[in-house]
């Protein structure tokens, strides 16, 4: 179980380096259009919507690292963002497709675990119970 932990974690990262570097990329190409143009209104909206879109895929890529870093400590709202992450994941296609169906695959046998764990009987009372005092050595009180 932990080593698919670790390798979800390390999934979110090398996706949200993914990102950063599509982010970057395009950021890259489109300023370079308005560069190349050489049109000074062509670089200034070209230039503006470069650092929008390199904002928007740094932001997106963030809360990648955060919940690898949460999972990869075993954080509980590691998990739970991880889980959040994974439903978003589902719409980008086929990178965060298939990082969020191995995440939801992952996550059958933790809850399966966890019932079967929280099912299992507990010890007896008599288990529990003190040893029993020699016959002779009665306490007063």
């Amino acid at each position: 179980m932990a080593q698919h932990v670790r390798i979800l974690s390390w999934l979110l990262v090398v996706y949200g380096a993914i990102l950063m570097l599509v982010g970057a990329g395009l950021g890259f190409i489109v300023f370079g259009s308005g560069v190349i143009s050489g049109d000074r209104t062509a670089m200034f909206v070209t230039g503006g919507v470069a650092v929008f879109l390199v904002c928007l895929l740094f932001i997106l890529a963030v809360p990648n690292f955060i919940a690898a870093w949460g999972l990869a400590r075993f954080r509980q709202w590691g998990r739970i963002l991880t889980i959040i992450l994974a439903i978003l994941h589902l719409f980008s296609f086929p990178i965060g497709t298939a990082l969020g169906v191995y995440r939801a695959a992952r996550s059958a046998p933790l809850a399966s675990s966890a019932r079967t764990s929280a099912a299992a009987p507990s010890p007896s009372p008599s288990a529990c119970r003190s040893p029993a005092l020699p016959s002779g050595s009665r306490s007063r009180r």
